[in-house]
């Protein structure tokens, strides 16, 4: 199984979901400044002299009338010192609106040429952060990585208030179409609805995340678990027809088992859809189903599969 090519980090401290690309760790976390930072150090191949890349979240609240204060933090930023403004530029992330800027300047503690890539956003009346330091020589090499883990970047709050969707009871956040609905099953369950289609009755495909405690545990159990289950979906449904299995792990390196596969009700009425299991630890794992109408299978396969693979765990707080 490939090995998924970033990595997923979160703080509850920040508040901030990012994805980095492998070699990033978790350095250190700040309860007094609410902000987390997470370090690449150059392989042993490299000049050890020179550092690798910084990346720092960071949550600030303001006031609840500062509506632009990200504006105010990005503008001061580049006051600082002798910083040169690279590029700027206003977008939206994670439905907020943002200023994302890059920045160069001479560090004379370091003596160190610096290439700053930051990104500021604002919900509410909070303003969350990205500042990305890296070696100016080395801006190339990393400037993708910060553009990529800036424009995907979550802000997790509860309750929902952004565009990607959280839960903290399942331990996730999700990319879920703008017209999907949820409803909260459980504190360990949700489901998402599909708009209606009038030409079906109203029938609205669905996606559902349940989490669970597993029986076993291990890769070789996860295996067999996974085996065993496809074997029941055989059994137990009416015309059973597989149309692919996949396993890929997630940036929060969770193992991802998805069935996909198409069957009848004793009605008449065929389905597409989807099974996929994650195991995450000996007390935690993922049961997910997605179903579509067969007639729909070709509009909303993509759907469930844009969904699944934004899943983003988090941990206990």
């Amino acid at each position: 199984m490939k090995t998924p090519e970033r990595v997923h980090f979160f703080s509850w401290m920040t508040r901030v979901s990012i994805e980095l690309p492998v070699g990033f760790e978790e350095q250190v976390e700040d309860e007094d400044t609410n902000s987390a930072i997470y370090a690449d150090d150059l392989d042993e191949a490299d000049d050890q002299d020179e550092p690798g890349a910084r990346v720092m979240t960071r949550m600030t609240a303001v006031p609840t009338e500062s509506t632009e204060a990200y504006r105010s933090l990005a503008a001061a930023s580049v006051q600082i010192g002798s910083r040169s403004v690279e590029t700027q530029e206003e977008l939206l992330i994670d439905g907020a609106p943002a200023i994302r800027q890059t920045l160069s300047y001479r560090d004379d503690e370091l003596e160190l040429d610096v290439f700053r890539h930051e990104t500021f956003a604002q919900v509410a009346n909070v303003v969350f952060s990205i500042t990305c330091l890296a070696p100016a020589l080395r801006s190339a090499d990393y400037r993708t990585a910060f553009d990529y883990a800036g424009e995907t970047a979550r802000w997790i709050l509860l309750p929902e208030t952004s565009a990607s969707y959280a839960h903290e009871g399942i331990r996730i956040s999700a990319r879920v179409p703008e017209s999907w609905i949820v409803s909260e099953l459980s504190d360990n369950h949700v489901r998402f609805f599909g708009p209606p289609h009038p030409e079906y009755d109203e029938y609205r495909s669905t996606f559902s995340i349940n989490l669970g405690e597993p029986e076993g545990y291990g890769e070789q159990w996860f295996q067999d678990f996974c085996d065993a289950s496809r074997v029941t979906l055989e059994q137990k449904l009416s015309g059973f027809e597989l149309r692919s299995v996949e396993r890929f792990a997630l940036s929060s390196f969770v193992n991802i088992h998805a069935v996909w596969y198409s069957y009848e009700t004793e009605s008449g009425l065929a389905f597409t859809q989807l099974q996929a299991l994650g195991l995450v630890d000996r007390y935690h794992m993922y049961l997910i189903n997605a179903a579509a109408l067969r007639p729909l299978a070709d509009q909303y396969l993509p759907v469930f599969d844009d969904i699944l693979r934004s899943l983003r765990m988090l941990p206990a707080r």
